[in-house]
């Protein structure tokens, strides 16, 4: 019997043996990723790979995790798990570089403090 019957997916540039262990050992650890006991990590199709779970729960809170943020000898990776194998996007399977936060594209609204009070609603 599978005692591993809780799939989830993810897509990543070809992993190597030592990076696929070491996300392994990043599912396995509760505090880093909500995860839990697991299997290995094995090739699904194309770019797409499978990590399963003996726990409902610990796939559960997995998933959870909208992005998990593991380092690899090869560089940082964000990695998105779905419960089926669906296309990500090219940051979600590229090794992260240092970023500035990126501001709003919309139009400065003023701000409203709380010194600012309507006469009229009084």
């Amino acid at each position: 019997m599978d005692d591993y019957q809780h799939p989830l997916f993810f897509e990543a540039k070809r992993l190597t043996d030592k990076e696929k262990g070491k996300i392994r050992r990043y599912f396995q650890k509760k505090r880093d990723s909500g995860g839990g006991e697991c299997s290995a990590v094995e090739p699904a199709e194309g770019d797409a790979y499978k990590i399963s779970f003996v726990a409902k729960e610990d796939q559960e809170r997995v998933l959870q995790k909208k992005f998990h943020n593991i380092s690899l000898p090869s560089g940082d990776v964000r990695l998105t798990l779905n419960r089926a194998v669906a296309p990500q996007t090219p940051e979600a399977v590229a090794p992260q570089t240092p970023e500035t936060p990126e501001t709003p594209e919309t139009p400065e609204q003023p701000s409203c403090s709380h010194s600012q009070v309507n006469i009229y609603i009084l």
